[in-house]
């Protein structure tokens, strides 16, 4: 088989290879597209949702012809560090096509590091309001020192939140 993953630099330096010392699962010479672990921000965590959900869109028109085949996967090892790491992988096995957006996606990555911003600006939003919404009425009050109304979130608030919920 030949590896058309070769034609694509960015995607071929994400090829799998395994420690000496790994002992999980071992998919040697597929290609990671994304990564997240248990510590992921927000960013890392929407990103990964989206690239998910497009390249496993992708691949279902091949899944009868590579019913045997995983051509997009997940998967999921454990780490002592971080908890865990969930991989977004890409099969030497798929069409070219995906692996060329897959490279294409891994370039974007590299010059805007936000695949979806519709999808990212909501996530924030909904972190912004579930913070705020899990705050103690005094520490709403705190928040809200040019206003008396602690059922909406002051700009000043919203402002710091949002870089809280982005570290």
């Amino acid at each position: 088989m030949i590896d058309v993953a070769e034609n694509y630099p960015t995607l071929n330096k994400n090829k799998w290879t395994t420690p000496d010392d790994y002992a999980g699962f071992n998919p040697l010479g597929d290609y990671v597209l994304y990564a997240h672990n248990r510590d992921s921000g927000l960013l890392s965590e929407v990103n990964y949702k989206e690239l998910e959900r497009e390249f496993m869109a992708m691949s279902k028109p091949y899944r009868e012809d590579h019913a045997q085949d995983d051509l997009v996967y997940t998967f999921r090892a454990s780490h002592w560090a971080c908890g865990w790491v969930d991989y977004l992988m890409i099969s030497k096995k798929a069409p070219e096509n995906i692996i060329n957006q897959a490279n294409e996606s891994l370039n974007a990555l590299a010059d805007y590091p936000v695949v979806d911003d519709e999808a990212f600006s909501e996530a924030e939003y909904d972190a912004i309001l579930k913070y705020w919404d899990d705050l103690t009425d005094d520490e709403k009050k705190e928040y809200s020192t040019d206003s008396d109304s602690i059922s909406e979130i002051p700009d000043s608030a919203y402002e710091s939140i949002r870089e809280i919920i982005n570290q």
